[in-house]
């Protein structure tokens, strides 16, 4: 029988499509670095439940699903190199895996494009969790994180990172560090326990959004931003050591609609930079609900202080020109709001039962409309500024000024 030329090439070309095979350990190789060396591009690797002792590396692999069916667990006593290593080559999965006490870094994802990780649990490893370098393109979800000596995850280098649905515990540094890179999206991750910060954000990051993240219990911070336009949005932060968010660095990132409960000194601190403080709800604050130290023209809108063990809100004495819009202060157990700095415009704000005075104006040029402050321990409103402030529209029970 004839066979014609378009028939033939159809052949052909099915055949190069339909190469993909499903690669079995232990039942057609007996480790899984002999099933990652014998495949080809659009291989699926699946491994049996069991313990797996030895250092696998994906070199330069394509298109390739590693995935364990069961209770997969990836072990090693070699020390000095991580567990798991993905290396160069692009469309690499690693699925429903689980890596135990590994001697230093659990797993090292490097040089690589679109690599997914899904499904993983790491436990106690000797160094970091995870340690991602020099990629583009990785998504990782439904990680979890346990006991990690180091960080949980470090990032170096690597754009378009997307972390969701993973969880870090009782680790021995920062739960998540972004060193640099463009676009890291982190959502929905909790962080348990961390003897760092729970998210660390560069200063040659860029574009980065952490978004309905919750953290319990990390020390100093739960979020350092450093970097340039850092999105910290919808978040709970409880129970922090030091600061509930640090910005730090860099400039234009916003703070938005975040709850921080009984951070130990300060709910939000702002250092360098300009940013937005937006909308945020600050409980039992140590020191100050919102502290701008540095940096001009700040914008502090429509936050929540309440029962802060010391003062409200601060504008220090390097912050000239910030805003202060519809800020509310309840019950703070010093000042209400301090505006330590020149040129600040304070707009609507409310300032109610401060132990000592509602505010506190110790610098010229600033411009102060529609505020109220009642039930102050001392002055509603007391100015040092020898009338060098304006005001407008105010209503304040008490008032003294110097």
């Amino acid at each position: 029988m004839k066979t014609s030329g378009v028939a033939l090439s159809l052949l052909v070309a099915l055949a190069g499509t339909a190469r993909a095979d499903v690669l079995h350990v232990p039942k057609d190789f007996a480790t899984i670095q002999a099933a990652i060396d014998a495949a080809v591009a659009g291989d699926e690797i699946v491994v049996a439940a069991g313990t797996y002792d030895g250092v696998v590396h994906v070199n330069a692999k394509s298109d390739l699903l590693l995935r364990g069916k069961g209770k997969v667990v990836l072990t090693s006593s070699l020390l000095a190199q991580p567990l798991l290593t993905v290396s160069g080559g692009d469309g690499i999965t690693l699925d429903h895996l689980r890596v135990a006490e590994a001697p230093e870094d659990a797993i090292l994802v490097e040089l690589a494009t679109n690599v997914t990780l899904r499904h993983v649990r790491i436990e106690d490893p000797g160094a970091r969790g995870i340690h991602v370098t020099d990629c583009v393109g990785v998504d990782i979800e439904h990680l979890d994180v346990v006991g990690a000596v180091d960080e949980g995850m470090v990032v170096e280098t690597t754009d378009d990172l997307s972390l969701r649905h993973a969880s870090f515990e009782e680790g021995g540094a920062d739960g998540v560090r972004i060193l640099d890179g463009v676009g890291a999206l982190v959502e929905h991750v909790t962080v348990t326990g961390s003897a760092g910060s729970a998210f660390d954000f560069g200063e040659d990051t860029s574009g980065a959004i952490l978004r309905k993240c919750v953290v319990h219990d990390a020390n100093p911070a739960a979020v350092e931003a450093h970097g340039t336009g850092t999105l910290v949005e919808d978040n709970r932060f409880y129970d922090l050591g030091n600061r509930g968010v640090d910005l730090g660095g860099g400039t234009a990132s916003i703070v938005r609609k975040n709850r921080i409960v009984r951070p130990a000194i300060y709910g939000v601190f702002l250092v360098l930079g300009t940013h937005q403080v937006l909308e945020n709800r600050i409980v039992q604050a140590g020191e100050a609900g919102v502290q701008a130290t540095f940096g001009p023209s700040q914008v502090i809108s429509g936050n929540r202080v309440v029962k802060s063990l010391g003062d409200g809100i601060v504008v220090g004495t390097d912050a000239d020109g910030c805003t202060l819009v519809d800020n509310k202060v309840v019950s703070a157990d010093d000042d209400g709001i301090e505006v330590l700095a020149q040129d600040v415009q304070a707009v609507g704000n409310r300032v109610n039962g401060s132990a000592e005075d509602g505010f506190v104006v110790l610098e010229p040029g600033g411009v102060f409309v529609g505020n109220k402050a009642k039930g102050s321990g001392g002055f509603d409103l007391f100015d040092a500024t020898a009338g060098g402030s304006t005001y407008a529209d105010n209503v304040f029970g008490t008032t003294h000024f110097q």
